[in-house]
C-alpha cells in the first residue's frame, strides 16, 4: 500500500487554467479535469491511501460525484476553503475520513496535514512534517519540514500526486525548526 498526497485539484473550476497557466492543462475544462483523473488513476492503486488536502471541486453536485466515482484509492479528505458541499451525506461514501486537520504516522514520522500552511505544528521541534496546499504555486516550502503538496507545486507542472517517498526524500533534507 502506497500513500499519496495532493491538494487543490479544483475540478470544474472554470478559471483555474487562467490562475495557474504554467501548471494546468490548457484546452477545455473537461480536458483539464480528465487529465487530473487520468493522472490520479495512473499512480494510485485500489488499496492505496490518498490524502486530499482540500479544494477538491468547483463543479456541481452531480459532476463532483461523477468525478469522485472514477478515482482509485482510499481517500482521506482534509477540508479546504471550497469544500463544504463535500461534508454532506451524499459524499460520505467517497471518503475513508473527512476532517479539517489530520495527523498520521508514516515510517515513524508524524505528519500534520491542514489545507493551509501554518507557522508551527505539533512535534515540529522533533522533526514532524507539515503538509499543506491552498497557495498553489506561490511557494513550495514553508518553515522547516513543511511542504506544499498541491497540484501546482509539482516541479515540472505535471499535475501528478506526491508520493510519500518523494515527500520524505525532500523533507528529511530540510532542517528541524525549534518552536518559539
Amino acid at each position: 500500500m502506497v500513500k499519496w498526497f495532493v491538494s487543490d485539484t479544483h475540478w470544474g473550476h472554470n478559471k483555474i487554467q487562467q490562475f495557474c497557466p504554467n501548471t494546468r492543462v490548457q484546452g477545455t475544462l473537461e480536458e483539464h479535469d480528465q487529465k487530473l483523473i487520468d493522472n490520479w488513476n495512473s499512480q494510485v492503486s485500489a488499496g492505496d491511501d490518498v490524502y486530499l488536502l482540500g479544494d477538491v471541486s468547483f463543479a456541481g453536485k452531480e459532476r463532483t460525484i461523477e468525478i469522485l466515482s472514477q478515482l482509485k484509492g482510499n481517500i482521506h479528505l482534509i477540508y479546504g476553503n471550497h469544500d463544504r458541499q463535500l461534508s454532506g451525506p451524499d459524499f460520505k461514501k467517497f471518503f475513508r475520513s473527512r476532517q479539517d486537520y489530520k495527523t498520521i504516522r508514516v515510517d515513524g514520522i508524524k505528519v500534520v496535514m491542514l489545507h493551509y500552511p501554518i507557522y508551527e505544528w505539533e512535534q515540529m521541534q522533533y522533526g514532524a512534517f507539515h503538509l499543506f496546499g491552498h497557495v498553489h504555486a506561490s511557494y513550495q516550502f514553508g518553515r522547516g519540514r513543511s511542504m506544499n503538496v498541491g497540484i501546482d507545486a509539482r516541479p515540472d507542472g505535471d499535475m501528478m500526486l506526491w508520493s510519500w517517498e518523494e515527500i520524505k526524500e525532500i523533507l528529511l533534507q530540510r532542517e528541524i525548526i525549534k518552536h518559539h
